[in-house]
Parts: C-alpha cells; structure tokens; sequence
C-alpha cells in the first residue's frame, strides 16, 4: 500500500540545500570549462551556445510546471476527494433510519466511530513532522494499522447491513447498502490517490538529470563570453530548489495532509458517540 521510494528517506531540508548546491556546482562547473576554453580559442571560433541553453533551460522548466501540476493536481483531488467522503457518510447515516432496530443504532455507532477514526487519523499525521527515516517508519506503521482498523469497522458494517436485509428486504434498506458502498469506494480511492500514485523515480531521475545538464551548459555560456562571477548561480539555485521542496513536499504523503474540516464538520452534526 505504501510505496516508500529512496528520496523518502531524505528530509526536506535536505532536500532544498542538496539540489541548491547542486545547482551552483553545475553553473559553476560550466563556468570554469567554459572560460577555460575561451582562454584557449579565438574570439571568432568560440561557438554559439545560447540558442543551446535557452532550448535545454525551457524544456527544464517545461519539466517542473509538468511535475509541479501533476503532484498538486492530485493534491486538489485529495481535498476534492474528503468532502465525497463527508457527503457519503453523511448520507450513509440518515438512511440508517430506513433500517430495522437493533441494526439501526448499531450501525449508526459504528459510522460514528468510522468517522472518528478518518479524523484522528488525518489529525496525528498532521501534527507529526515526518520527514526523517524513524518517523517515516512510524508514519507507514500508523496508517497500515489505521487502515487494518477501518477495514474491520467497514466489516461490522457490511455484516449488520446483512443482518438488516435479511430481516427486512425492502428498498430502503438497498439503498443504505448503496450509501455505505460508496463510502467503501471512497476510501479506497483516498488511499490510491494519496500512496499510490506518486510520481515515479524516472521523472526525479529525469528532472534533475536535466538540471544538471541545463545549468552547466549556462555557465559554460557565461564562460566562453569571459564574463566575472555573479551572484545569479544562487538566486537560480534559490528559485529551483523551492519550486523542488514545494513539489516533494506535496508528492510525499506524510507531508501533504489535506483538510479534513468538512468530516470534522458532519461529526459536530451527529449525536455523540459516547453520551454524558
């Protein structure tokens, strides 16, 4: 269920400071290569690099808006995703009174603790700053037993709809079963979404591959017009390695917590599971 890749491993601000110093090393690296060679190479046979560097930089930033809008496209879904569930249950809830006693408050019990278990689930991994490789242990260990739990809840559901059927075979009681294997469905989906479909190591492979490649052959430019040093290798290796952090932070699931308002909003509208 959850893909833990290499790069998981590696904090963020890790992360942010490697790929900036990798940046400046490759301007600077360009650079040196560069400028020795126009030491070495008359004026009028020094080649034209700057079509080659404005090509090999577009297609670099044609590859952080790709991977960018994909991680916070599936982030959007995710957020889309949470109120489907709050409506789903919710709807799941009042077709409860279509059902027999003693299903009927059965069930509404255990929706109630279904509910409160997505919650607390999304509340904990939200205050936990996983980022290192213990936590991330600790995270993959809480949401398998999260899920184990979910997954026997979702059972005693399904078991005392069974019961309900059995005893009372009507239409409303179909249309409950249709309520909660919706909100089955969704879970699933979440799931999918949030571990399952991250992006693959060959585009982290390709994306810094071709950073490498685009920031050297800019320095080697600057190099050949025997120009001095600037500050730009930082504010490039700045702006890069932001937009980097912002897209890890989004891909990993231990850091990409979405709001789960609307779910704490339909708890507030349901009676209390455990009554004063």
């Amino acid at each position: 269920m959850f893909k833990t890749t290499v790069l998981d491993f590696i904090p963020l601000w890790a992360i942010f400071l490697g790929s900036a110093m990798l940046v400046v090393a490759s301007i600077e690296a360009g650079f040196l290569i560069g400028n020795w060679r126009a030491k070495r190479t008359k004026k009028s046979d020094l080649p034209n690099t700057g079509g080659s560097v404005a090509a090999t930089l577009g297609l670099l930033a044609f590859m952080l808006a790709f991977t960018f809008g994909s991680t916070t496209n599936r982030w959007d879904e995710r957020k889309g995703l949470v109120l489907d569930e709050a409506n789903a249950i919710g709807t799941a809830y009042l077709r409860t009174e279509l059902l027999p006693e003693p299903q009927q408050t059965e069930i509404k019990h255990l929706l109630e603790s279904y509910l409160d278990l997505r919650i607390g689930l999304a509340n904990e991994n939200k205050d936990k700053q996983l980022s290192t490789v213990k936590k991330l242990g600790e995270f993959e260990r809480t949401i398998e037993s999260a899920l184990s739990r979910s997954n026997r809840l979702q059972s005693s559901i399904w078991n005392e709809a069974m019961a309900a059927y059995r005893v009372q075979p009507t239409p409303g009681t179909g249309l409950f079963i249709t309520a909660i294997n919706e909100v089955f469905d969704i879970q699933q989906v979440r799931v999918t979404k949030a571990f399952d479909q991250r992006m693959p190591m060959v585009f982290w492979v390709t994306l810094y591959s071709l950073a490498i490649l685009s920031m050297a052959l800019s320095g080697y430019d600057a190099g050949l017009a025997r120009g001095g040093r600037t500050q730009a290798p930082w504010v490039v290796a700045f702006a890069f390695s932001s937009v980097l952090l912002l897209i890890f932070a989004l891909d990993r699931p231990q850091t990409s917590a979405v709001n789960q308002a609307p779910l704490v909003e339909l708890r507030h509208s349901m009676t209390p599971a455990n009554p004063q």
